[in-house]
């Protein structure tokens, strides 16, 4: 059972988030590696400071998918805010 808020699916039960988010004007943002870096570093820091579970992710220049659960289960405006989005 799961239920929609702006762009982000919550299986209520798991507490499992669906992160799914695109670049402004779709602008090919994750192509320098670099900024693909800048990415992997802010996954990589909210996972380790919240004792998150990463299930998975996809990253194409424009946007990115993230299969993610953070212990506690933060509402979805924490989530959100946690990856800058």
């Amino acid at each position: 059972m799961g239920r929609r808020l702006r762009d982000i699916d919550i299986l209520i039960d798991q507490q499992i988030f669906f992160v799914s988010t695109a670049t402004r004007n779709h602008e090919h943002f994750f192509k320098d590696n670099l900024k693909l870096a800048g990415l992997y570093s802010i996954i990589g820091h909210v996972s380790a400071r919240h004792n998150a579970q990463i299930y998975g992710y996809v990253l194409m220049p424009n946007h990115f998918h993230l299969l993610i659960s953070i212990d506690g289960g933060p509402s979805s405006a924490n989530l959100c805010m946690m990856l800058n989005l």
